[in-house]
């Protein structure tokens, strides 16, 4: 009996693949789908801008299969690059790409592809997770919540965050690892990606937030530049045990691209 080929997947690499959904990178929960399929052997098709996501891929050993990363060739369509990387017509091939799963019968799949998608993909997790405890809050060990705050399920807390006295955080937030919710500040249906520095008495909902920027779903605007002591990175402060906020800094074309919205 002749052996099976190998099921080989080739995935496409972008700008926005290493968006933490909850708690993974787009990327990871693309790849760990593809394994959970049967796929052993897989295909990354990058350029300049897939150094995140090579180093964070690697060769695959940590899922017990090989990953393979390929310079993608401009113009060349997937077929294209299919028949260049050698794979020969008879070999099943599964093609998608590292930012986005499509839906599935027993899947309905996300993207992160807009911010609009981006918001809902997290959202979505997050109340799948509580279903059976609708409102549950989610808090890592390493997370610090003052006992004055107040957390309205559903939540997802990251590690080594810090919600200070009088934040009210929910329903349906996700804090990425890292980020810091100042005194009397509401945040409501967002996504605070990690290391995110949020200044007090701000009321933010519907929205996603970064470091210098705010992309409001709901007025389907992004706002960008914006002062670092109401959205700025964290940074620890020399000799102290207090978190602050960065200095201002010139936001990067690549942040700027994550968050357009669109």
């Amino acid at each position: 009996m002749s052996e099976q080929p190998t099921q080989v997947a080739i995935l496409s690499a972008g700008m926005r693949d290493m968006l933490p959904v909850l708690d993974k990178p787009a990327a990871q929960r693309v790849i760990e789908h593809f394994v959970r399929i049967g796929y052993r052997r897989i295909l990354v098709l990058g350029d300049d801008h897939s150094t995140a996501v090579r180093d964070f891929l690697g060769s695959g050993e940590r899922w017990g299969v090989s990953i393979e990363h390929h310079a993608r060739q401009p113009g060349l369509s997937t077929e294209g690059h299919r028949h260049a990387l050698g794979l020969t017509a008879d070999t099943p091939c599964g093609i998608g790409d590292l930012s986005s799963l499509p839906p599935s019968d027993d899947d309905p799949g996300f993207s992160v592809a807009t911010d609009r998608e981006y918001l809902e993909a997290g959202l979505r997790l997050l109340r799948e997770r509580t279903t059976s405890l609708p409102g549950a809050i989610d808090v890592a060990r390493s997370a610090t919540v003052h006992p004055d705050a107040v957390l309205e399920g559903p939540v997802y807390i990251g590690a080594h965050c810090r919600v200070m006295a009088g934040a009210h955080i929910g329903p349906e937030v996700i804090l990425g690892q890292g980020s810091v919710v100042e005194a009397k500040t509401h945040l409501r249906e967002c996504t605070v990606l990690p290391d995110t520095h949020i200044g007090p008495s701000l009321d933010i909902r519907h929205a996603i937030a970064a470091p210098g920027m705010l992309s409001s779903i709901s007025n389907e605007v992004c706002v960008t530049g914006i002062d670092s002591h109401l959205l700025g990175p964290v940074t620890l402060e020399a000799g102290a045990h207090s978190i602050q906020p960065a200095a201002p800094r010139a936001q990067k074309g690549f942040f700027r691209r994550l968050f357009s919205f669109k």
